[in-house]
């Protein structure tokens, strides 16, 4: 992106939600796809593309700063976006985001987040709330052993059980693995080690903020 496009973004975007904000990234950066193509992206297809057009804005170099939390020593890392990829599994560039897992007697059929889910539980006030709300959109039917069908999970409270739920987002990061990318952190002062979701979403369009303002 040029300069004008970044003043663009801001502009128009300041008011807007994180993940509207992702997606008007790459309406600029993909000017062939629809706002509803993009939106239809499963997360790690959508963030893999905002690393691809962070790397053609800045590089590939990625400063970030953090603080330990343990001894509140202020951190700085430098990281490659190249070691930031994970590649999806081969299985899941055939599959239109539709998979299938069974538990037990239970098998159901579902498709991976996209921007419009984490738009849809952004307004969540909890964790549970935001949990049922994703199965309620991403799961497409549940199917017993008998192979009868039902199209409304509503019938079904199993699948809201937590050991249901961990088994679905499990499977579901192993098929999008870039929607979620975590760091490995160390303190150097005090050698605390911990872990850290990188989104690449937010990291990005706050250095867009910085590079407009400049």
């Amino acid at each position: 992106m040029i300069d004008n496009d970044v003043l663009n973004l801001r502009e128009m975007g300041i008011h807007h939600s994180p993940v509207e904000q992702a997606l008007m990234i790459l309406s600029k950066a993909y000017p062939d796809m629809t706002w509803e193509e993009l939106e239809a992206l499963s997360i790690g297809e959508r963030d893999a593309r905002l690393l691809a057009v962070r790397e053609q804005t800045f590089g590939t170099t990625l400063n970030i700063f953090t603080t330990c939390p343990k001894c509140r020593q202020a951190l700085e890392l430098s990281l490659s976006t190249i070691n930031l990829r994970s590649p999806p599994p081969a299985e899941a560039k055939d599959s239109g985001h539709k998979f299938s897992m069974r538990i037990d007697d239970v098998k159901v059929c579902y498709r991976l987040p996209d921007s419009t889910d984490l738009e849809a539980i952004s307004a969540c006030t909890d964790l549970d709330q935001a949990r049922k709300l994703l199965l309620d959109r991403c799961v497409l039917e549940v199917h017993h052993i008998d192979g009868k069908t039902h199209q409304s999970i509503t019938k079904h409270e199993e699948i809201y059980s937590p050991d249901f739920s961990t088994a679905l987002a499990r499977q579901m990061a192993e098929q999008d693995p870039q929607a979620e990318v975590i760091l490995n952190l160390k303190c150097a002062e005090c050698e605390n080690e911990w872990q850290a979701l990188f989104d690449i979403a937010s990291f990005f369009w706050t250095e867009l903020e910085t590079h407009a303002k400049r």
